[in-house]
């Protein structure tokens, strides 16, 4: 009968540590920092700065039809300043991150194509002109994100604790949504101007392989 009863409690812990959310906020004196916490917009940090798709996720948030992505900024001396460039980051981020997957799945492509060799200096010209194209071209195809969430700190820089001297300042994270289907016809758009820019060098299907796994990867 004991074992059964201590069978029967290991099997709640399991169920208890198994249902717990791994992107819960959290409160801030949980957190060591170099710095102290005198104001913020909420009593707990956010989970979804740390992984915004996970944490919508867990949320029950509309990851079918939604994208999410975050950002946060360095410490700034005011928080307008920090809330503007946390926004503004967050979106210009969403296209580096997807150009920059794009581009490894394309050199990835490359190397293992024995037809095409990647130290031939036309190759190498090639993809250094896609990867200096390939942000600003992500980011005009790309529509409709909006800031779903911000979050700011008004935080005090303690030598003490660590940092290299005291000092106030602000730091500020957005939440950003962006449809689904806008991202994948931006990420379209990309894909067939890939496809003309690399025709003599990659087939068609060679980018279309590369463009899917970086969606794949990125979750979107």
């Amino acid at each position: 009968m004991q074992k059964l009863t201590l069978v029967f409690l290991l099997s709640l812990a399991v169920v208890s540590c198994s249902s717990s959310k791994k992107y819960e906020d959290e409160r801030h004196e949980d957190i060591e920092r170099d710095y102290v916490v005198k104001d913020s917009n909420s009593k707990y940090r956010p989970g979804w700065i740390e992984d915004a798709q996970g944490w919508a996720n867990e949320n029950n948030e509309d990851t079918k039809t939604n994208w999410y992505y975050s950002n946060e900024t360095e410490p700034k001396v005011g928080r307008k300043i920090a809330c503007n460039l946390a926004k503004a980051n967050a979106k210009s981020d969403i296209a580096g991150e997807i150009a920059t997957k794009i581009n490894t799945e394309l050199m990835a492509e490359i190397n293992g194509n024995s037809s095409i060799d990647e130290n031939n200096p036309e190759v190498k010209a090639l993809m250094e002109k896609v990867q200096s194209e390939m942000s600003a071209s992500v980011s005009m195809s790309i529509h409709g994100a909006k800031v779903r969430k911000t979050y700011w700190e008004k935080r005090f820089y303690q030598k003490d604790l660590g940092a290299k001297k005291d000092y106030n300042a602000y730091t500020c994270a957005a939440l950003i949504q962006i449809p689904r289907a806008n991202l994948n016809r931006g990420i379209e758009q990309v894909e067939k101007k890939l496809e003309t820019v690399t025709k003599e060098k990659m087939s068609r299907e060679d980018v279309r392989r590369a463009v899917a796994r970086a969606k794949e990867d990125l979750k979107i």
